[in-house]
């Protein structure tokens, strides 16, 4: 039988490119007056002029506050090929108690679009 491998989707980018190809706003009082604040493990900060909170790239994303987001994406493409937790934990090298907690993030996630009804811009990605 042969093993099913998780290829990589851009999703990291994807979500930075989400904060720079538009008016950089503030997810907390969607305040456009952001400026940048330094970085913080790597990643880029901000803060907003008007409420004073910081935030990064992820903040309001699935993938916000996870120690490993760089390996969301094998996760997402894991799921897609049908692959049970525990199959996708040997594949990606994470505990399943960590893909758990990443499967009901992404379905929370998945609610929160659906109850919006997808308005705004959305891209599909067909990994079939």
């Amino acid at each position: 039988m042969e093993k099913k491998k998780c290829a990589d989707i851009n999703m990291l980018s994807y979500f930075t490119s989400l904060r720079h190809d538009s008016e950089r706003k503030c997810p907390y009082c969607n305040c456009a007056h952001t400026v940048l604040y330094g970085k913080y493990n790597g990643k880029q900060r901000y803060i907003c002029k008007s409420c004073k909170k910081t935030f990064n790239d992820f903040t309001n994303t699935p993938i916000a506050r996870t120690h490993f987001p760089d390996k969301w994406e094998s996760f997402i493409r894991c799921t897609l090929e049908g692959l049970s937790l525990k199959a996708a934990a040997r594949e990606i090298g994470v505990s399943y108690v960590t893909l758990f907690y990443w499967r009901h993030k992404l379905l929370s996630a998945l609610k929160m679009v659906k109850q919006n009804k997808m308005q705004g811009k959305f891209e599909l990605y067909n990994f079939i």
